[in-house]
């Protein structure tokens, strides 16, 4: 039998995501999170900004906001790919 994480008591999940001693990951993905939601926060913000502004005929106030929540969205984007290969390659 193959002695491995998966057949520890909780599998691999609890490995990864353990319980009270859990390894260190767990407080970087708090952190991750809490910073994922500040931006949702932020995109939410832009999008209510920005509707706001389409009625308006001064298109420039719209389009920096729209780029901002462009920007905002990539920087989520690359952020979550970051943290994906960090994971897949054993957070090296």
């Amino acid at each position: 039998m193959q002695d491995n994480a998966a057949t520890a008591p909780g599998g691999m999940h609890r490995m990864m995501h353990g319980g009270k001693d859990g390894p260190p990951m767990k407080a970087a993905m708090a952190k991750h999170l809490e910073e994922m939601r500040g931006v949702v926060k932020k995109l939410r913000d832009l999008e209510a900004k920005m509707e706001a502004l389409k009625t308006r005929d001064d298109a420039a106030p719209f389009r920096a906001a729209s780029l901002e929540h462009a920007k905002l969205l990539t920087d989520l984007q690359e952020s979550h790919l970051k943290h994906m290969e960090k994971m897949t390659s054993g957070g090296k």
